[in-house]
């Protein structure tokens, strides 16, 4: 079964990035063969280059690592003035202030990678980056790109947790029932209400009706859900049942 957009793991993201790496492979090329969206490979790498610099500094006190933290550090604060606003205008900022400090940024890490010893641990941090610039840059020319994924990451944190407690889902049948559930519950946190009232409420119609449409439950305190947007948008629908 395909990984949904929030339950790619760390081995398979650091496949896909390993991937993108090999000799005449594309990021189009890889996103298509996994049917990934491009965009989502480049916030990876660009989540994947600080990670390595900040091992480095971490583990080894390194002042080249404390320095690229510094100039990576720059770049979220720019982003801190932007991601309110809207997208082209996010994107006008970002062209204005956020590309100079990304080359800068390369200037930099070009001229210390000719200092620093073949196969070192800052070598391969700086390479890592250097092999992905035009990714690691694809989020300067478009305002409905993130600068990387970490919102993404912690929301699927407590779900990761709990298959490691879980265990098991008992089968992929009953594991498809177990991952809409999951949605449901993470929706409803993402739009500040009280899953175990909601779930209760779709419960119930589903006892009443024997069946019912993701649609009929999006409203609490009439409020719609952000994903039954996504579900008028699609024109999918996700069946409840529950056995009679």
């Amino acid at each position: 079964m395909q990984p949904t957009r929030r339950s790619y793991s760390k081995s398979f993201k650091a496949q896909v990035i390993q991937e993108c790496a090999q000799p005449g492979a594309s990021i189009a090329s890889v996103a298509l063969s996994h049917n990934l969206n491009a965009n989502l490979i480049h916030k990876w790498i660009r989540l994947h280059a600080r990670r390595k610099f900040f091992e480095l500094h971490a583990t080894t006190t390194s002042k080249l690592a404390e320095q690229a933290l510094r100039y990576i550090r720059l770049l979220y604060e720019i982003e801190s003035e932007a991601r309110d606003l809207e997208l082209d205008l996010r994107c006008r900022i970002r062209q204005e202030k956020a590309v100079p400090e990304m080359d800068m940024l390369h200037a930099w890490m070009s001229a210390q990678r000719n200092l620093v010893p073949e196969g070192s641990a800052i070598s391969r941090a700086l390479d890592y980056s250097l092999k992905r610039w035009a990714a690691l840059s694809r989020y300067l020319d478009d305002g409905a790109v993130p600068i990387d994924n970490n919102w993404a990451e912690n929301q699927i944190i407590p779900w990761a947790l709990g298959r490691k407690n879980w265990l098991f889902a008992g089968s992929l049948r009953s594991g498809k029932p177990a991952a809409a559930v999951m949605s449901l519950i993470q929706s409803a946190r993402l739009n500040c209400h009280d899953p175990y009232a909601y779930l209760k409420d779709v419960l119930r119609a589903c006892r009443r009706n024997g069946r019912v449409r993701l649609r009929s439950c999006c409203r609490i305190g009439g409020n719609r859900f952000s994903y039954a947007r996504q579900d008028a948008r699609t024109h999918t629908f996700l069946e409840l049942r529950v056995a009679p």
